[in-house]
């Protein structure tokens, strides 16, 4: 690692306040609150195996700052790059779970304090801060939320040349106007990625009537060195060179909330990259994580200790 390299993962996004309630709940409205959202829930899980993670983002100054700001704190994440804007709010979001496991979100993050993060930085500066991490972490929400994102774009191309950046595809209808909008953003910032976390029900949602294949092979020839795309229950697959090799969930995962399982997967691929292992064994260790997030309500699992155990 590069000396002046101090972190290993940074990640520009936001982070939300998290409501969920279990189906024994859903009539007395009891409702528990904690941090979440995609580039903080990798940073934590990423802080849990050992990363040295810092967050680039904003918060408000409403009645649960000091919950989220405390809770990134405490795990290790470094909130230097985190600014506190007065009069600004938080987002927020609830989750609600059926009898059949499956989740429903309802958001309010239109004008959080931290869409407006790279309104308050100029690009010298942000460049600077990242060229001290050996990757950074962005995603479609963080295309999809932020003021101005050409600013992000511009930093992209200031620091591309010297931090590996990783995208993770997270593509969430709702925050666009149109598959084509989504499709143009992710065409601005692929030149300058050099991991691709996508997962197959992004692409086949985002892209509909092209086959994944093509897809992938379309990043790739774009200049995207590694391609690891998550697939739900049947595992995830590395692109290889016009093809894919697919592995096998962990047996016996038992999955309570799916929320949080791709960001916890992102978080041990990077660990295998960053700790020297092999594609495949970061593939491994990637499924490991993501069954964490998979056994608990919410996007945390705060029994993961260090190392992921």
């Amino acid at each position: 690692m590069d000396a002046t390299q101090f972190f290993d993962l940074l990640s520009v996004g936001e982070c939300l306040v998290e409501f969920s309630r279990r189906q024994e709940h859903q009539q007395d409205n009891q409702f528990r609150a904690t941090f979440a959202g995609d580039a903080a829930n990798t940073l934590f899980y990423g802080a849990r195996l050992g990363l040295r993670t810092g967050f680039i983002s904003a918060v408000g100054d409403d009645l649960f700052t000091e919950m989220i700001v405390g809770g990134l704190q405490s795990e290790g994440i470094d909130i230097t790059h985190t600014l506190r804007l007065p009069g600004r709010r938080n987002g927020l979001y609830f989750i609600e779970l059926n009898e059949a496991g499956d989740h429903h979100f309802h958001y309010w993050r239109h004008d959080s304090a931290a869409t407006e993060t790279l309104l308050h930085y100029s690009t010298e500066r942000l460049s600077q801060f990242v060229r001290s991490s050996r990757m950074l972490l962005i995603s479609g929400i963080t295309l999809a939320v932020m003021k101005e994102p050409a600013r992000l774009v511009a930093l992209l191309e200031s620091v591309s040349a010297e931090v590996t950046v990783v995208l993770d595809t997270n593509y969430r209808p709702r925050l666009w106007s149109s598959p084509e909008e989504y499709h143009r953003r992710i065409a601005q910032v692929l030149p300058h990625v050099d991991i691709l976390l996508p997962s197959q029900a992004d692409l086949e949602a985002a892209w509909q009537g092209v086959t994944v294949e093509n897809l992938l092979w379309h990043f790739a020839e774009q200049g995207v060195g590694i391609i690891c795309m998550k697939a739900g229950d049947q595992g995830c697959a590395l692109w290889d060179d016009g093809g894919l090799e697919w592995f096998a969930p962990p047996e016996n995962v038992r999955v309570v909330d799916a929320t949080g399982a791709g960001d916890a997967f992102n978080a041990g691929f990077i660990a295998g990259v960053v700790q020297g292992l092999s594609k495949p064994e970061a593939c491994a260790l990637a499924q490991q994580t993501a069954s964490h997030a998979l056994a608990v309500h919410g996007a945390l699992n705060r029994g993961v200790g260090q190392g992921g155990g």
